[in-house]
C-alpha cells in the first residue's frame, strides 16, 4: 500500500469553497483563464458606494443609475424612480450635524432649543389655544378632543402645520427616514391645571409591540430611524413641573427592561437615578425614537398649561397614519405629499428640499 495521503485544505473546506477562495469572490475568472474573458463593463457608480447593478437594489433602482430615474407604478400612477445619487447629495447639503448625529446616537433623543421664531410661537400658540378653547360644535368634526389629546392639531391652523416643517428639524427627518419622509400624525397635547394629571408608565415600541416594531440602526455614517417623534413646545417646562420623562441610551438596548426597575414603571413623584426628566422652554423641539423608554410625570403647576404637538415621522413605505381625507384637504400641497404614503424606490418632491414653504 501506498502513503496515506495528507489532507488538504480542499479537504477540509470543500473544493467549491476552495475555488471561490482562491477567486476571492469576485466576478473574474481564475488567473489562469483571464486572458480568454471579455473586458468587464465598466460599473456606474451609485449611491452608498454599490454599483448601478448590485443585485441588492431594487431593479428600478439598478436601472436607474446617475440619470433622472426609471418610471415606475407607483400607487397606481407612472412616477419617476428617484435618483439615490440625488437624494444622498441633496441630503449632504445640510444634514445632521456631527454633534447632533453623536447625541443622538449616544443619548436617544436631541433637545434642539429656540427652533421657533418668536412670530412662529405666539402664532401657533394662539391657534393651539382656539383648538383647546372652542367649543366642540364650532370645529369640524374631525378636531376632537379627548383629555389632553386633540387630534390633528397639526392641521387646524397654518401657524400649527408650519411646523411640521421646522428648518432646524427637516433634515433630522430627512436623515432619520433616509430621504423618504412621511407624517404619520400630528396631535396636539395639553396638561391644563383644570384636568386632573396622572403618570404615564414608563414604555416603548418594543415594549408594547415586539422588537421587530421599531428600527435603529447606522448605515453609510447616517442614522436610520422607522418611527419617532417630534414635540415643538409652545410653553415652559420648569424643574419640578413634571412632563417628558427618557431612558437615555435604552433606544439601543439589546435587552428587555425588567419590570421592577425604577419605581416599577410608574414614576409619579421622585425621578429615579437614570431616568432623565427633559424640561424644553417654549420654542424648543424634542427628537426622539419611539424605540427608546419614555413616560410621563403628572403636571404640577397649577398657574400653566404645558401645550406641544406630538409629530410622528416614519419612512413613507410604512403604513400611512389614520389622517381622514377631511383633515388632508384642509393641508397645503407640500404637507398633503408629506402624509401619503409611497413605493420604496419613489422620491417625493419635498425631499429634495432643504427648506419646505408652504404654499
Amino acid at each position: 500500500m501506498g502513503r496515506p495521503r495528507q489532507r488538504g485544505l480542499a479537504d477540509l473546506l470543500g473544493r467549491r469553497v476552495l475555488h471561490d477562495l482562491r477567486r476571492g469572490f469576485r466576478d473574474e475568472a481564475p488567473p489562469r483563464r483571464r486572458a480568454a474573458q471579455p473586458a468587464p463593463k465598466p460599473r456606474r457608480a451609485f449611491a452608498g458606494g454599490r454599483s448601478a447593478d448590485h443585485p441588492g437594489l431594487p431593479r428600478a433602482a439598478r436601472h436607474a443609475g446617475t440619470g433622472s430615474g426609471t418610471a415606475v407604478r407607483c400607487n397606481g400612477q407612472e412616477r419617476r424612480c428617484g435618483d439615490l445619487n440625488a437624494i444622498n447629495s441633496q441630503e449632504k447639503s445640510k444634514p445632521m450635524n456631527e454633534e447632533q448625529r453623536y447625541l443622538f446616537d449616544l443619548f436617544g433623543f436631541l433637545h434642539l432649543k429656540a427652533v421657533l421664531t418668536p412670530e412662529q410661537l405666539s402664532a401657533a400658540a394662539a391657534a393651539a389655544d382656539r383648538y383647546i378653547d372652542g367649543a366642540a360644535e364650532d370645529r369640524p368634526p374631525e378636531f376632537k378632543a379627548n383629555g389632553k389629546g386633540h387630534a390633528h392639531g397639526f392641521a387646524f391652523d397654518r401657524a400649527l402645520e408650519q411646523l411640521v416643517f421646522l428648518p432646524a428639524v427637516w433634515p433630522i427627518v430627512l436623515e432619520l427616514t433616509n430621504g423618504k419622509p412621511m407624517l404619520a400624525s400630528g396631535t396636539l397635547m395639553v396638561d391644563d391645571p383644570a384636568i386632573p394629571s396622572e403618570a404615564g408608565p414608563l414604555h416603548c415600541a418594543r415594549d408594547d409591540y415586539g422588537f421587530e416594531s421599531a428600527r435603529y440602526e447606522v448605515r453609510h455614517d447616517r442614522i436610520y430611524c422607522d418611527d419617532f417623534v417630534v414635540f415643538p413646545y409652545l410653553d415652559d417646562v420648569h424643574p419640578g413641573d413634571g412632563g417628558l420623562l427618557v431612558l437615555p441610551g435604552s433606544h439601543k438596548s439589546e435587552f428587555d427592561r425588567p419590570r421592577h426597575l425604577f419605581s416599577n414603571g410608574l414614576i409619579e413623584d421622585e425621578v429615579p437615578q437614570g431616568i432623565l426628566n427633559i424640561t424644553p422652554a417654549a420654542g424648543d423641539a424634542i427628537v426622539m425614537p419611539e424605540c427608546m423608554t419614555h413616560g410621563i410625570l403628572p403636571w404640577k403647576p397649577t398657574d400653566r398649561r404645558r401645550r406641544m404637538l406630538v409629530l410622528r415621522y416614519r419612512p413613507h413605505h410604512r403604513q400611512a397614519g389614520p389622517i381622514p381625507d377631511a383633515v388632508i384637504q384642509r393641508l397645503a400641497p407640500e404637507t398633503r405629499e408629506l402624509v401619503e404614503s409611497a413605493h420604496y424606490t419613489h422620491r417625493k418632491d419635498i425631499a429634495g428640499k432643504v427648506r419646505v414653504e408652504l404654499g
